[in-house]
């Protein structure tokens, strides 16, 4: 059966809605009464989005958000007005080099081992996969579990020595690091062996979890995910000319914009390359496919047993 596609009209509702909510989040973290020391001080040196930032299209005006104020600065700079005194949770992304970036949450809710691979501990990652891959055997030998989040790598470990389906595992979502329609094949037939079902994801602490679509034959086990918009949105631009999104089954480099209450950041670049899918059902927007480290064709990425 063909791939579904979605009916122009919900396109066009999605595009309304999320323009809607744009601008409820541009209103929330550019007045006084509600938004934090860090945009509001950015407005004064720029420009007030309240005033200019109507539709998506126009948060091409925002300049690529710097990674770096979120190494650098103290988390307080990102405190809403309205939230002010309340206590807040700092949320790390699990960067490879330097130190990691930093985002505080309180109600959106590091992987070190990428730390040792990259300094060569190779014995001590082994020895921290063992030991969640014991942890993992221990409680689906003794607790009734029927659904499982994981990482590929360690579904691999823990399918060796556990097998899922008479353990009363039926659903696996898994994500964490990049996976091959070769590894997606494996997972479904080899380590669920068509059993069980299985529901990648793709997300960081700046987005969130994006979704995936049911694998059909016609996928030939290439995962396409959906952002959870409108409070994420995810395009897919030119490496170089980052204004522009690729054509769709085209790759290109993933930009976020995060639009939640609690944080804002327009057009982050991620360090994530991907093929620009088409919306389809239920996603009225569009999605991402293969994701993979950008730059993986020219460079070896440290990913961790992740």
């Amino acid at each position: 059966m063909p791939i579904p596609t979605v009916a122009p009209e919900l396109v066009a509702k999605a595009k309304a809605e999320l323009d809607a909510h744009l601008r409820e989040i541009i209103t929330w973290h550019f007045s006084p009464e509600t938004g934090c020391p860090y945009w509001l001080d950015w407005a004064k040196k720029n420009f007030d989005p309240r005033k200019e930032i109507t539709k998506f299209e126009d948060m091409l005006k925002f300049p690529h958000f710097a990674d770096e104020s979120l190494r650098d600065l103290q988390p307080e700079v990102w405190v809403p007005a309205q939230f002010k005194g309340k206590p807040f949770n700092i949320f790390e992304t699990g960067g490879t080099t330097g130190m990691p970036k930093q985002r505080i949450g309180w109600n959106d809710y590091t992987r070190f081992v990428k730390k040792l691979i990259t300094n060569k501990q190779f014995d001590v990652a082994k020895q921290y996969m063992a030991h969640v891959v014991d942890q993992a055997e221990m409680i689906l030998k003794h607790r009734k579990v029927s659904g499982l989040f994981t990482t590929p790598k360690l579904l691999e470990a823990i399918a060796e020595k556990v097998n899922l389906y008479d353990a009363g595992i039926r659903g696996v979502f898994c994500g964490g690091t990049s996976m091959k329609p070769q590894e997606v094949r494996f997972i479904v037939e080899e380590l669920l062996e068509n059993r069980i079902g299985f529901y990648p994801t793709y997300g960081n602490t700046l987005m969130g979890l994006a979704a995936s679509v049911p694998l059909q034959p016609e996928d030939n086990f290439s995962v396409t995910y959906y952002a959870p918009q409108p409070r994420a949105v995810l395009r897919v631009v030119h490496p170089t000319k980052t204004d522009e999104t690729v054509a769709y089954d085209t790759w290109g480099r993933v930009e976020l914009t995060t639009l939640t209450k609690e944080f804002f950041c327009p057009r982050f670049l991620e360090r994530d390359e991907v093929i620009r899918r088409a919306p389809r059902p239920p996603y009225a927007w569009d999605g991402v496919g293969d994701v993979r480290p950008f730059g993986a064709m020219e460079k070896n990425i440290v990913e961790g047993v992740y």
